[in-house]
């Protein structure tokens, strides 16, 4: 998981994608491959928000919902 991570984190900062920001989210959220970052998480989502991918929404409106 650890080299998904890298990928995410490469193609996010490189190409700005939305989808990448969103995993790269989803790992920090969850803990795969990289330890449990709430902060990080949520900065993540909301790049991915800034850009309009929908699942990134969910995630974020999801981790409010939860506290977090």
């Amino acid at each position: 998981m650890k080299r998904a991570v890298e990928y995410f984190r490469k193609c996010a900062e490189e190409t700005d994608n939305p989808i990448a920001w969103n995993n790269l989210g989803t790992c920090y959220n969850r803990g795969e491959g990289v330890e449990v970052d709430v902060k990080k998480a949520v900065e993540c989502y909301e790049k991915a928000v800034s850009k309009g991918f929908p699942g990134a929404y969910c995630n974020l409106g999801l981790m409010y919902v939860h506290g977090d």
